[in-house]
């Protein structure tokens, strides 16, 4: 499954952190399913992975699992994940 990509707007993240709309454009987004498909790795081992204090922080925490921006993931993923 692709990451999911909003049409319309930008959702980046403001200087503190925070997530903010920031132009007109898309919003690319990863579930769980989609980060591990993305990392090559079991639930177990995503488990590890997401509880590491560099692991990018979820921008929300729905009933359906946590969804992450795709460019947080990408920029940890080249920087920590080999």
């Amino acid at each position: 499954m692709d990451d999911m990509t909003q049409s319309g707007s930008k959702l980046a993240r403001d200087a503190d952190g925070e997530p903010e709309i920031e132009e007109p454009g898309e919003i690319s987004l990863m579930g769980v399913v989609e980060v591990r498909a993305r990392l090559g790795v079991t639930t177990g081992e995503f488990g590890s992975l997401s509880l590491d204090a560099s692991f990018p922080e979820p921008v929300a925490d729905l009933d359906s699992g946590r969804i992450w921006l795709t460019e947080d993931v990408e920029a940890w993923i080249s920087t920590h994940f080999r």
